[in-house]
């Protein structure tokens, strides 16, 4: 028998929340995906701040798609490393055969650390030793809160409090987008159903895409031609 999603002419499961999935999803967020390219440019220590599920990694992501060929941006999703990262490696991975054969470190590079809030002491202060030898022109932090992520005090000092930026929840609108870019003018989902799974999953796009998963499941394992709001009720209870 075929998977629920198979039922549906999907080949891959449309809600699906793993990383890579669709990391070229930006809706909602045009505002500030300009402003971190802006801080990009300019360097310096900047902090991408926002609830968890809101969009952060699918930002960082779409900078990774536009600056592709250059080696000029490392991504690094600091929960992947328990005992400290190792930057001196991460840089000399964006080296040429010669570069690191000598040795040579890249200048002006462009740090994106995700999952921030995972940092170390140790971390923060090779961060701070990486951006005074000039490796890295830019480092963009990204984790719920600011107060979460341990930085040495010259690091706040170069992050100030205008360099962070807030991701609000996305719009009921966008919301809509983002589902409508996985699935298309499918039928069996209204946009009556995706504006209440939206509201009732507190207007964060990860759980609305997990709801929405476990309600289309649950439709298509009933039989339903399309999902009603008595459906939503029985499993968003």
């Amino acid at each position: 028998m075929d998977i629920w999603y198979e039922q549906l002419g999907f080949i891959e499961n449309p809600f699906s929340i793993k990383p890579g999935a669709y990391d070229d999803e930006i809706f909602g967020y045009s505002n500030e995906l300009k402003k971190v390219y802006s801080a990009m440019n300019k360097g310096g220590v900047w902090f991408v701040e926002g609830n968890f599920g809101v969009g952060k990694t699918s930002m960082l992501k779409q900078i990774i798609n536009n600056f592709k060929g250059r080696k000029r941006v490392i991504y690094y999703s600091a929960n992947r490393s328990e005992g400290g990262i190792n930057f001196k490696q991460l840089l000399k991975n964006r080296n040429g055969f010669f570069q690191r054969w000598f040795g040579i470190l890249p200048k002006n590079m462009i740090l994106l650390l995700d999952e921030a809030h995972t940092i170390n002491s140790h971390d923060a202060t090779a961060i701070e030793k990486y951006m005074k030898s000039k490796n890295f022109k830019t480092i963009i932090f990204a984790s719920d809160k600011v107060s979460d992520v341990q930085m040495t005090p010259w690091l706040k000092k170069k992050m100030g409090d205008k360099k962070i930026l807030k991701l609000q929840p996305i719009t009921e609108n966008n919301a809509i987008k983002l589902v409508r870019n996985r699935v298309g003018d499918l039928k069996f989902l209204p946009n009556s159903i995706i504006k209440k799974v939206f509201a009732k999953s507190d207007k964060n796009p990860r759980k609305m895409l997990e709801n929405l998963e476990d309600l289309c499941r649950y439709a298509m394992e009933i039989g339903a031609k399309k999902i009603a709001e008595a459906h939503l009720k029985k499993v968003l209870k």
